[in-house]
């Protein structure tokens, strides 16, 4: 809310509509997406989000609380960027050579960039990224690219949680599990290989 200071009255912000304008875009993944994220959140008891790729970034259109007491929350509406985390690399992997030499651009640090650019292609091979202790220290995610009618992928399902809990057999168990939810969802949307 915003009070403008001659009438005193308040109005909605800038961040009120930004948030309305990407959740109309994306209620119908949201609505297709949300009963496959309750299902995945209810066998790992880990944090599930779906996200859209929202210009330069990607945005968490929505969520599934963890049930453990220690979780990893994203803020519905946030801005991430894509050059790190599970969840922005899964989108980027599958983008077009020019535009993600615009998002290269972008990683500050040149060890980081080579990483990057090595697993990209592990990205499209596997159909998912892992990130642990990447984008914040301490957290650990999966995720999976979401195809749409045309074969692009726009957005991506993740799990996520404290990167203790995130040993090697449960990463695996994670994979399958959100590569079968993200399949599931971009085949109603009409995707077909």
């Amino acid at each position: 809310m915003v009070k403008d200071p001659l009438t005193l009255k308040y109005r909605l912000g800038e961040g009120i509509y930004y948030l309305g304008y990407v959740a109309g875009k994306s209620i119908k993944i949201r609505e297709i997406a949300r009963p496959i994220m309750e299902e995945i959140r209810d066998k790992t008891r880990e944090t599930v989000n779906l996200y859209v790729l929202e210009e330069n970034s990607r945005v968490c259109v929505e969520q599934c609380e963890g049930l453990h007491s220690i979780r990893h929350i994203v803020k519905i509406g946030e801005k991430l960027p894509l050059w790190t985390g599970a969840e922005g690399k899964v989108i980027l992997a599958y983008q077009s050579l020019s535009f993600q030499q615009k998002i290269f651009e972008q990683v500050p640090f040149k060890e980081r960039l080579t990483c990057l650019k090595e697993e990209i292609e592990k990205i499209k091979l596997q159909r998912c990224a892992l990130s642990i202790d990447e984008r914040e220290v301490g957290s650990a995610a999966v995720a999976a690219p979401i195809f749409n009618i045309n074969g692009e992928v726009r957005a991506c399902l993740s799990v996520s949680g404290p990167a203790n809990r995130f040993t090697p057999e449960v990463v695996e168990k994670y994979k399958l599990l959100v590569k079968g939810g993200a399949k599931v969802i971009s085949e109603k949307l009409g995707y077909r290989e």
